[in-house]
């Protein structure tokens, strides 16, 4: 037996012997031998018969190997310049001698290719495609994919070369196998690109890794990486658009009549409100027979000044301002009820009834819901054959890189599958395994400082037992390289030896705790066992009495100060007390005391949940841990649906790990952080004393428990033996049918939510400076999570049930129920879930170039200022192995259009009703309306699905209600943008119409009429001729124009909507244009652009307004062309900008600051971008746009007679001119001079402006063709004027508009005009001496500038004409930060009532306020 023991001692011994010692050689010269021991085998060169193409680059890389030098779609700008060359691997070589084809630059383009010896024809057998690909160095972007070239290939190879397949690794972003075959539609005579759906993911090390393509005569694929099988279907299923389109389409020309009725209820005509109903009652009111506690500390703060801080030596007074003492928790509030004013506690009022609104009724003209009718697809065909692909003549790579060394080698084009695996076998895997042991041997794991200490055992047991060490030590080598599977299939008797050495030290060690266990006993007196047990017998029947007590105790006051005072006895609360495992008197009344989730949030107090975090650690984490250990185990019992007792217990678990979690992520007082220790570290679990990391296992459990049978889902059916059943709640997406889930169902699904939204809130605390930067390890867990089926019923339940709307919940039949509905509620916690699940994102590792800038730092403010054409919403976030949010990633592969519709539809049902209540016309009387059916909300919901599905925005954009949307949400940007409070929710909208906007389809319909009827009197404009443009822009023009602080982030955005809808802009109002100038002479002020950085990126935009329309629309737009044209001289000040001017307007502007009625101030703001609190902004001085007294409309930049002279009070306007007065208040005029730095010396904010930062933008703007056109209009502006007036100066008495109505034609060109009756001298004959009234030359004016005659006198712009190109809504971190700060701030003021769950706690990611 001795000899066995030390046989296995000494086994266990080498074993971690080897694993300190990093696997290096055991012999003693092992340290002068040089790393790379492996012999490489040499390179001979292979054969494949019958091969259409085998290629092993054994010759020159020409002329057998053609480069391009074309541009990519003939743009030369993008040439492929990039340079390949054949040569030997230089970076972990496993064949000697071998070469293969290398890219050689970085950041280019590169193409070559090679010609077949004759056609390939897949159309026989189908084809086989398999190459090696190995990087040599790391790829952060750019592909390796091949692409077969389709016969005949005349031109040189570039983009536009049509390919029959594309196949192989892409990695930029996203990293995937493309698989692309193009297919001839024999209808339309086009190919058509199928893209294969849910590629699989290719490795990223820089091992040489095989893959292989095989296209079947059976129509089905394979794709192979290092000969498995990752990626598997048929050619007519898997692949997006399908190869063979529907019978069916919907008929386009088929429109709604105008008469259909799509309301499905109206207000009840004949209901009339009782008259008893009090709409003034308040809803709370104080509770009178609330007494104040005896030992409340009115005189108390809840935070003093530490006494133990001081002030760092390093401190400077003048530069880092006065030196306070961080604010504390006052430790005299921790033992009493309270501190600071006490005051009576609202109740609810019983007399509240709320608004009065008519009950909704069937609306009897209802016609159901309108479908255009349905009509055989003329572009339908069906292939079952497409297999047989287009012949091929050559195969070619066509790459964008960032990085060299990409290599290809052994490529093998044909149909013979069996000839594709030996060359796996007889090739690639030699090579693969050479790679890997050269990779070892230059790679050896690092000795550690033990190495010494047990050098001599080793030593010793390879003496003794040299066989077997070696079995053990080249196991575990094994283990290292290949896997445990692979390694023991491998060498099982290394894994034995293993086993034996494993399980003779855990004898070993078990064999000593007993002697250690014996020896303590023999010292220990004999009567102190038996008292301890006797003392917890007695707490614990003492705690079982008071908990029976207070269950019967019908008065819930009494019994929860009964409760109270066994709490008092708690021993985890005892910081002096180190409670064992055992203790189970201490730890079972957290979950057989409480009788619901308000005694768990009345008896653990936040004092003493920090008292034995900070006092008592061990006895917190083993709380956490008994209670999550009892969740464990009446989750997997099978008769808990049965078992209220069981149920009852759940439930207390999960309050109160809901209850102690946020003490988890909150910073302690001494600045340190117990998450890691608690929920990330392995540690043993009670009762089984295996190795657990409790985070983890939390997370999962609590998504298990939101599908647990009896408890959350209804009970399983006889003979199902589950308990956790993976199935959608409601239906909607994903599923046609309801679970018809209880009331007990959606009343534990809320508790359950809420515990997994407290999992997930450590983002709450952290800064948000860090907040982009440190991942959340719960998110993380759920997000990225490998149950597929788990997220996707999960996110399709959390949807489902956001947006499920019930008219009447159980037995709450009236609004004015104070009774909270549970389904309301659930609605609300699944909404908030599926925020944060959405858009959490798994930051990068920090390392050098791939770091994530801190948000708010100049990095990220830059990122956030760029406004570059990057992808919307998207982060350079991501974890190093490629994976991804499958949440996102589901919502991105949704595509039925009735998943679309349901979305759509709900999103706008929450949007109206909300309008409807806020205009108190059709608000339903038998809903109570709860906060998830706000526009907040569902505005976010809109965001993310817009920016996650690209086809979704496609759905929105070619909607029939898409206009009716817009609308809506300008609704709610004009309802809310006075309210603070509402910033969140203006911002969000600004975002998800510039997004929108960036699709010119969307651009276009909103040149449609606008229909002022859904918006109240106060938001109409009295102009029946405008469209949904129109509106747009005044309502731009109301936000930038009322200084709100908080709604600096969205003026970018509101300027960048006009931008990018200007080139589709038509027949823009006279009261727009004007609005629009105004506004120009404000941004395109010297003072104005000098007072910010960001300033200039608003003149830009605005600059690219007017460039689009006297590019694209200028006949479409008389109006505005003829505001511009009077407004010139802006735009020639612009361009002759002199920076010291400005500066001294500036300098002026600062010294009367007080004297507003003298300027007009746009003044500085803060950052747009990072805006958590937005309490604090500065206030940008767009509030002085206001209307100008006297002539201030009229432009210097005509002649008086262009302008026209003001009538004389009391003279009639012409009855002809439908345009309204220059001086009314549709020419609104901004007041001049802005007084940026005003308001930045007041809030010390300056920006300091240079020559070089003038040069870097001015000279970019295209001003000059703006400048030519409006001066050449402005010439015949004047003409027409002129002889306007002299047709009216010949009428004589004669009014206004019988002069005008006399000129024939309706352009009235000049030469017309000339041509009446003029005279040589100017004046007209027989009617020079009777005086005329001063005319309105303006329709005359816009007449002529919608006609074709302007067109034809506009200088040549072709040279000048810009691309039309959306500007497109970049995420930066700072974006990030604020999305993610309201996201959680809605969050954290949900949980405020009913429980406070982060009432109290040191929130880090926003500001909290009181509002008492």
């Amino acid at each position: 037996m001795a000899h066995k023991l030390n046989f296995l001692l000494l086994a266990a011994l080498a074993l971690q012997a080897k694993r300190v010692r990093g696997n290096e050689p055991a012999a003693e010269s092992a340290a002068e031998e040089p790393k790379h021991t492996v012999q490489l085998p040499q390179f001979t060169p292979y054969t494949v018969p019958g091969a259409a193409l085998w290629e092993q680059f054994i010759g020159e890389l020409e002329p057998q190997w053609k480069r391009s030098r074309a541009s990519k779609q003939d743009k030369d700008e993008d040439r492929y310049d990039g340079e390949w060359a054949v040569e030997e691997i230089e970076e972990l070589a496993g064949i000697a001698g071998d070469k293969g084809l290398v890219v050689k630059s970085e950041a280019r383009h590169h193409a070559i290719s090679t010609r077949l010896d004759k056609p390939f024809d897949p159309a026989h057998n189908g084809l086989v495609l398999q190459y090696e690909v190995k990087l040599q160095k790391t790829l952060n972007c750019g592909g390796a994919y091949a692409k077969l070239l389709a016969s005949p290939m005349n031109n040189e190879f570039s983009d536009a070369t049509p390919y029959v397949v594309m196949f192989g690794p892409d990695k930029c972003g996203e990293s995937k196998v493309h698989f692309i075959y193009r297919h001839l539609n024999p209808v339309t005579g086009e190919y058509t690109e199928h893209h294969l759906e849910q590629p699989p993911t290719p490795p990223a090390d820089s091992l040489t890794h095989l893959y292989t393509l095989s296209i079947r005569p059976n129509n089905t694929f394979a794709i192979m990486i290092d000969g498995t099988e990752r990626k598997s279907g048929s050619l007519l299923e898997n692949f997006t658009p399908p190869v063979n389109p529907p019978k069916e389409i919907n008929d386009p020309k088929d429109k709604k009549p105008a008469d259909w009725v799509d309301e499905e209820s109206i207000p009840d005509p004949d209901a009339t409100k009782p008259e008893d109903w009090d709409e003034d009652a308040p809803a709370m009111i104080p509770d009178e027979d609330a007494v104040k506690p005896k030992d409340w500390l009115e005189d108390e703060p809840l935070m003093i000044e530490d006494p133990k801080a001081e002030k760092p030596a390093d401190w400077d007074d003048e530069e880092d301002g006065d030196w306070a003492p961080p604010m504390v928790p006052n430790p005299r509030c921790a033992e009493a009820d309270g501190c600071g004013p006490w005051t009576r506690p609202q109740k609810r009022n019983p007399e509240y009834k709320g608004k009065w609104a008519p009950p909704l009724i069937d609306n009897p003209a209802y016609k159901g819901k309108w479908a255009p009718r349905r009509i055989a697809n003329p572009d339908y065909f069906e292939d079952l054959d497409p297999y047989k692909l287009t012949k091929i003549d050559a195969i070619g790579f066509e790459l964008w890189t960032m990085q060299s060394g990409i290599t290809f080698d052994n490529i093998y084009l044909g149909d013979s599958a069996k000839a594709a695996e030996q060359i796996a076998e007889e090739v690639w895997k030699p090579k693969h395994d050479s790679e890997l042991a050269v990779r070892e041997a230059l790679n050896p794991r690092p000795a550690q400082k033990t190495e010494s200490k047990l050098s001599g055992v080793l030593d010793l047991f390879k003496v003794r037992f040299g066989d077997i060490a070696a079995s053990v030590t080249g196991f575990y080598a094994r283990v290292q390289h290949e896997g445990l599977v692979e390694a023991v299939r491998q060498d099982r008797s290394g894994a034995i030896a293993v086993v034996m050495a494993v399980g003779g030290l855990a004898w070993l060690a078990w064999n000593m705790l007993s002697v250690v266990s014996f020896v303590l006993g023999l010292a220990q007196p004999a009567a102190q066992p038996a008292q301890a047990p006797a003392e917890d017998k007695s707490d614990a029947k003492a705690a079982a009495e008071a908990s029976t007590s207070a269950r019967a105790d019908t008065d819930s006051g009494a019994a929860v100060k009964q409760r109270q005072g066994v709490r008092g006895r708690w021993e985890p609360w005892d910081p002096a007390i180190s409670l064992p495992d055992t203790a189970e008197d201490a730890w079972s009344p957290f979950w057989l005391m409480p009788d619901g989730p308000h005694d768990v949030f009345s008896l653990v107090t936040p004092a003493d949940i920090r008292r034995i975090r900070d006092n008592a650690q061990e006895n917190f984490i083993k709380l956490i841990d008994k209670v999550f250990d009892r969740l464990l185990v009446l989750k997997s019992a099978r008769d808990l649906a049965k078992s209220p007792t069981n149920t009852k217990q759940l439930l207390n678990c999960v309050r109160v790990l809901t209850r102690l979690v946020p003490f988890v992520y909150e910073t302690r007082s001494d600045g340190g952080s117990i998450e890691d220790i608690v929920l990330w570290t392995q540690r043993p679990r009670p009762g089984s004393g295996a190795d657990y990391t409790l985070g983890k296992q939390l997370v999962s459990a609590t998504i298990d428990l939101l599908f647990t049978s009896g408890l959350t889902v209804p009970q399983a059916t006889i003979g199902e033996d589950t308990t956790v059943r993976y199935t959608i709640w409601e239906n909607g997406v994903g599923q046609t049918s309801s679970l018809g889930s209880s009331k007990e169902n959606v009343s534990n699904r809320v508790e359950v939510l809420r515990l997994l939204l407290v999992l997930c809130c450590k983002t709450m605390y952290i800064p948000p400076v860090r907040s982009v930067a440190i991942p959340n390890q719960a998110l993380h867990t759920i997000a990225y999570n490998a149950n597929k089926k788990m997220v996707l019923c999960l996110l399709c339940s959390l949807i489902n049930t956001s947006l499920k709307y019930r008219t009447q919940g159980w037995a709450i039949p009236y609004r004015n129920t104070t009774v909270l509905d549970p389904a309301d509620e659930l609605s609300l916690h699944a909404m908030q879930a599926l925020f944060i699940l959405l858009e959490y994102q798994t930051p990068p590792a920090k390392s050098g170039k791939g770091t994530t800038p801190d948000a708010g730092t100049a990095e990220a403010t830059s990122a956030a200022d760029s406004n570059a054409n990057t992808p919307s919403m998207v982060l350079i976030t991501g974890t190093e192995t490629g994976a991804q949010n499958l949440f996102r990633a589901f919502v991105a592969k949704l595509h039925r259009q009735q998943e679309f519709d349901y979305l759509t539809s709900n999103i706008m049902r929450l949007l109206e009703e909300t309008m409807r209540s806020n205009l108190s016309i059709l608000a339903s009387v038998t809903k109570q309306p709860t906060r998830h059916v706000m526009p907040q909300e569902a505005t976010i919901l809109l965001w993310l699905l817009l920016e996650n599905n690209s086809l979704f925005k496609e759905y929105v954009v070619d909607h029939n209600r898409s206009l009716r949307l817009f609308a809506v949400l300008l609704y709610f940007m004009l309802n809310g943008y006075t309210d603070p409070a509402q910033a969140g929710m203006v911002r969000t909208i600004s975002h998800i119409l510039h997004y929108l906007s960036e699709d010119g389809r969307f651009a276009t319909r909103l040149m449609q009429p606008f229909d002022q009827s859904i918006l109240p009197s106060t938001m109409r404009i009295v102009d029946a001729s405008l469209t949904h443009a129109d509106f747009m822009v005044n309502t731009a023009f109301t936000l930038l124009s009322s200084s709100k602080p908080y709604l600096i982030p969205v003026y970018s955005n509101l300027l960048l909507l006009v931008r990018n809808v200007a080139p589709y802009l038509t027949q823009i109002s006279q009261l727009t244009a004007d609005k629009l100038l105004s506004l120009f002479d404000i941004i395109s002020s010297p003072a104005f652009i000098i007072s910010e950085t960001y300033h200039v990126r608003w003149l830009i935009y605005l600059i690219e307004v007017f460039d689009y329309v006297v590019h694209y629309r200028a006949v479409d737009n008389p109006h505005l062309m003829y505001s511009m044209v009077k407004a010139r001289t802006h735009f020639t000040r612009l361009k002759a900008f002199d920076l010291d001017k400005a500066k001294s307007e500036l300098a002026a502007l600062r010294e009367k600051k007080g004297k507003t009625d003298a300027s007009r101030n746009i003044g500085a703001v803060s950052s747009p971008e990072l805006d958590t609190t937005s309490s604090t902004a500065p206030t940008p001085s767009m509030s002085a746009l206001k209307l100008e007294d006297g002539d201030g409309a009229a432009s210097p930049a005509l002649s008086d007679k262009a302008r026209g002279k003001r009538p004389d009070p009391g003279t009639p306007q012409a009855p002809e001119s439908k345009e309204p007065p220059q001086n009314s208040t549709s020419t609104a005029a901004l007041k001049s001079a802005p007084a940026a730095a005003a308001t930045a010396a007041a809030t010390g904010h300056q920006f300091q402006p240079s020559t070089e930062w003038v040069f870097s933008w001015l000279p970019d703007l295209p001003l000059d063709p703006i400048i030519a056109v409006l001066d050449a209009l402005a010439v015949h502006i004047d003409r027409i004027s002129e002889e306007v007036q002299r047709n009216a100066d010949s009428a004589g008495t004669r009014s206004e508009a019988a002069a005008i109505g006399d000129t024939k034609g309706g352009d009235a060109q000049p030469e017309q005009l000339d041509s009446k009756s003029a005279g040589s001298d100017g004046t007209s004959e027989g009617a020079a001496s009777v005086p005329s009234a001063s005319v309105d030359p303006t329709p005359a004016i816009i007449r002529w500038l919608s006609s074709d005659s302007m067109v034809s006198v506009l200088p040549d712009l072709e040279d000048s004409m810009p691309e039309i190109r959306p500007r497109l809504q970049g995420m930066s971190p700072a974006l990030v930060v604020w999305f993610r700060s309201l996201l959680w701030s809605l969050i954290y003021a949900s949980g405020m009532k009913p429980f406070g769950i982060w009432k109290n706690t040191q929130v880090r990611l926003f500001v909290v306020k009181s509002t008492h």
